[in-house]
């Protein structure tokens, strides 16, 4: 007779109570979660990889389950929140919640992850199209936080963040929720329908499956607390459009990759603009017009351009409140931060730009396909429009770009005439030919324009005025204050409006900021 009895091996205290573990499948890594909400992988040696805490406090998991392949790990908390981390090292490459459509607000109870099998098992999704980005398309650099290019390589591949490009068999993250409501993500990224119980509000899902041929998707639930039901669905539109579900999910999870790269791009371009000293300079500048008549200080400052005297009060403010150095850490400043912008734009606005047009157009041509991909909500009208905002969006970072250029300029002057005025006066001497020595009559105008609009009514944000910085207005999320005039081509398009309502021409919207472009 065989004995088959089986014996503990190791035995571990843990300090919190243990809510769930999951084992994963393919590798010797354990999934464990506890009362605090802490979620935390442990190898087969108990050796810990990482941990990771609810992102709100006083949440707890109610489910965890891991990809077929192992690579990442899907995380159910209390708030109907659901979390994509991946496994060899702790980064989220998703987070969403789990939307009722407005039913009862039930929560998330059944979280399962099953893999294509049987017959298709082994079939190649990967056509030429999906394999052609990378010899086509520039690769992403990435983001360091001085704002700039890393020089240094990374194992992150920043096309791929959502982790679907070695995704070769479909496979399925089921999310099921206490009011009978089963949601279907391929890859656990692309949502691609929802099934609701017919005891819906009674039925709390425990478990789902989908068979291995694709054609059924089998729902237990318990009703009404008190016996479980099997609910068995025709899904047979899985098996016939399986390799139109996998392109478009894989599309799918390439655009948000690239979508995720932006955000973080745009996110860097309005920090290194908040980084910049003149907050601290307009600070001093309503600081010192609050303590003077209106409008005087904007005739003491054009009364030193055009004839060289300043008064007391002025002088002091120069020497005590800017100082010399002061206006020369600014200048550097401005200078730094502008030159930062500029670089974020030409190497990772850009690229990520052409990146998202390619995949918007290979998406267009996927649509044309009315008789596979119509079935599954590929509309091109919509597909169209985006690539069209892709585009609006890659025009308004070129204006950007001449804005710098513009406001480099301009700003070096000023500062230059502020640290040659403050040389004078700290010195004392008088002649006015010093503050005109190196300084030409266009930047004197700009100069002189700037001054005279010292005290008009501030832009409020971050307490920088439009007066200020040019760029300024272009990182905010509000209609521009001073738009850049239409150039030869937009002339021509306004003056031809057949020409202009063309579906292939790209239009600049004059009045829209980069982050409201960004947005949409």
């Amino acid at each position: 007779m065989v004995s088959n009895a089986m014996r503990q091996l190791e035995e571990r205290h843990m300090a919190t109570k243990v809510d769930l573990m999951v084992w994963s499948n393919k590798m010797d890594l354990l999934a464990l979660s506890n009362a605090k909400g802490e979620v935390t992988l442990h190898r087969l040696s108990w050796q810990k990889v990482w941990s990771l805490s609810p992102p709100v406090e006083g949440l707890t998991v109610s489910g965890i389950a891991w990809r077929p392949d192992g690579k990442v790990i899907a995380i159910a908390y209390s708030n109907n929140k659901d979390i994509l981390d991946k496994t060899d090292y702790k980064q989220v490459c998703s987070s969403g919640n789990e939307e009722n459509g407005g039913a009862t607000g039930g929560v998330i109870s059944c979280l399962c992850w099953p893999e294509e099998k049987g017959s298709l098992t082994g079939t190649s999704y990967n056509n030429a199209a999906q394999d052609s980005a990378s010899t086509y398309l520039p690769k992403l650099p990435p983001i360091s936080r001085t704002f700039g290019s890393m020089t240094e390589e990374t194992n992150e591949i920043l096309e791929d963040t959502k982790k679907v490009m070695d995704q070769t068999c479909l496979n399925f993250l089921l999310v099921g929720t206490t009011d009978g409501r089963l949601t279907i993500g391929v890859f656990g990224l692309f949502k691609i329908g929802v099934l609701t119980l017919p005891d819906q509000g009674s039925a709390e899902i425990v478990g789902a499956e989908i068979s291995a041929d694709l054609k059924n998707v089998f729902v237990l639930a318990l009703v009404g607390k008190v016996r479980l039901r099997l609910f068995v669905y025709d899904s047979d539109i899985l098996a016939s459009y399986c390799r139109e579900i996998h392109a478009l999910a894989y599309k799918h999870g390439q655009l948000m990759s690239l979508v995720n790269y932006l955000d973080n791009t745009v996110h860097a371009i309005v920090e290194s603009y908040e980084n910049m000293l003149l907050l601290e300079m307009e600070s001093k500048l309503s600081q010192y017009t609050d303590s003077t008549e209106e409008g005087t200080v904007s005739a003491d400052f054009l009364e030193l351009l055009m004839f060289g005297v300043t008064s007391d009060e002025l002088a002091t403010f120069l020497l005590q409140d800017l100082t010399d150095k002061g206006i020369k850490k600014l200048g550097n400043s401005i200078e730094l931060s502008h030159s930062n912008i500029q670089k974020l734009i030409l190497k990772h606005v850009q690229a990520v730009g052409q990146n998202i047009a390619y995949h918007l157009t290979e998406l267009r041509g996927m649509a044309r396909h009315t008789e596979r991909f119509q079935v599954l909500g590929v509309d091109e009208t919509a597909v169209a429009r985006s690539f069209t905002e892709n585009g609006s969006f890659l025009v308004k970072a070129s204006e950007v770009q001449l804005v710098i250029d513009d406001s480099l300029k301009k700003y070096k002057a000023l500062f230059k005439w502020l640290y040659t005025v403050m040389l004078r006066i700290s010195d004392g001497r008088t002649h006015p030919d010093l503050l005109f020595s190196e300084i030409s009559q266009q930047e004197t105008a700009f100069i002189a324009d700037y001054l005279y609009r010292l005290t008009e009514d501030r832009d409020d944000h971050k307490g920088v005025g439009a007066k200020v910085v040019k760029l300024g207005q272009y990182i905010c999320d509000r209609d521009l204050t001073t738009t850049v005039p239409p150039n030869p081509w937009e002339v021509l398009l306004k003056e031809n409006q057949c020409l202009a309502k063309h579906p292939s021409i790209i239009n600049r919207d004059q009045t829209a900021s980069l982050v409201q472009q960004h947005n949409r």
